[in-house]
Formats: C-alpha cells, structure tokens, sequence
C-alpha cells in the first residue's frame, strides 16, 4: 500500500490550556468531525513548513518541541458564573501528521469557522487557523538502515516486540472515544528503547512514521530511530 502523510501547520490566535507536551490526534478528530488517522500535535516555533527530502528533515519538526512556559491567571469564567485560577500556555505553532488524507482536506479546513484544542473552548482559548500544509510522498523518504534505539515522540500502550523491554515511566491519562470517558495506562513519550539484533532498521523507522499500533490512528505509537554508539548509551 502506498502511503502520503498530510503535514498541517496551524497557528495559535490565543492561549491554550492543556498538556504542555503534545495535543491528543483526538483533538483534531473532534475539531473536523471527522475520522482520520493523524498523529498527536507536537508544538513548533516555525510558521511555515519546508519541503521534505529525507528522514531526518521529517522527524525535524516533530523532535524539536519548544519548551512552553506555563502562565496563571484568574478570570471569571462565563460559562460557571464564578472566578476561576487557571495554568495556560502561550504556543506559537503546533503540527499534525495526517496519513493518506480524505480528498479536499484543506478546503474543508479553509472554511471552517473557528478551530479550537485544548481544554477550556468554550471559554475562547486554544483558537488556531491553518498557516500551512505539505503533501509528503513516503515512498520518496530514504530511511536509515543503521539504527540502536527508538524515541517517542508520542505515548504507547505496549512496547513492540522488536524493542527490548525494559523498566519505564507509564502514566494514566484520559482518552475520549465515541464520546466516552476513558482512563487508560500509557508508557509516556520521550523515552527511549533499545533495538534488538538483527531486525530491519528501515522498516522500524517507516512504523514510527505510520503508527501502525494500537491506537495508531489516533497518534499513539509515533518514534524515530535513533542510531547511538555503545560508549553513548546511558540506559
């Protein structure tokens, strides 16, 4: 099967609230009301994407997250009628990975009135508007055939067998899905994991970009290879 991913960089018009790290690929899912296999959105700092010509200028924009400073505010909130304290982010992009996307995506998202993430919507924050978009062909990536480990760029819910398993950090978090509240353990983003001997690098790297896991299709599951010498590892 033949594979494109629909890159979509959105801006932000206000402060968001939520989880510093990433935003759930439910988010998006519920701001188009539509089912479509996208990835989590990982924050950025640029306001345009550039061309994509291998597998480090894919995985580029998805590892170097800014780091958000939290801010706190009360105000009082519309919605409750009562003064609330709130911790709130101040993001300047965020992107999103969309495999094999419906046709006409983008003119659906042109006219879309307002597009909200993040907690606290009806309150007005985490408004964004689409600054731009790239069509990336996978079969034109050239993957690495030299690789030791795999980061996560977005939480799992198991290890792969290919991965050696080890002690890690898992967490529970919330997960909506057909408008049911779900709490659910996680091996959270960020950390690292050894590959076994003797697997095929490349296609490792292909199944971190596609996500074919558990949950994939709502983000979960993404990682990039990494290839580290023996003297640089620091389990």
């Amino acid at each position: 099967m033949e594979y494109k991913v629909l890159r979509l960089l959105f801006g932000f018009l206000s402060e968001y609230v939520g989880n510093p790290l990433y935003i759930s690929g439910n988010a998006i899912r519920h701001a188009f009301h539509k089912k479509i296999n996208t990835s989590v959105g990982c924050f950025t700092e640029l306001r345009r994407l550039d061309a994509i010509n291998s597998y480090e200028a894919f995985i580029k924009i998805r590892i170097e997250k800014p780091f958000l400073i939290p801010h706190t505010q009360s105000f009082f909130s519309k919605i409750e009628r009562k003064k609330k304290h709130l911790i709130y982010f101040t993001p300047t992009s965020i992107t999103f990975d969309i495999i094999n996307p419906p046709e006409n995506l983008i003119n659906f998202i042109k006219n879309l009135n307002i597009i909200q993430l993040g907690g606290l919507r009806n309150e007005g924050f985490g408004a964004v508007e689409l600054l731009d978009h790239l069509l990336i062909d996978l079969k034109k990536i050239e993957y690495p055939d030299i690789g030791t480990h795999v980061t996560l760029i977005s939480p799992i819910l198991y290890v792969p067998k290919f991965l050696e398993t080890y002690q890690c950090r898992q967490e529970y978090v919330i997960f909506w899905n057909n408008s049911k509240k779900n709490r659910i353990k996680i091996i959270s983003p960020g950390q690292f994991f050894r590959i076994k001997k003797n697997k095929n690098i490349k296609k490792i790297a292909e199944k971190g970009i596609l996500r074919k896991v558990l949950f994939g299709q709502f983000g979960f599951g993404e990682f990039f290879v990494n290839n580290w010498p023996k003297e640089e590892e620091n389990e």
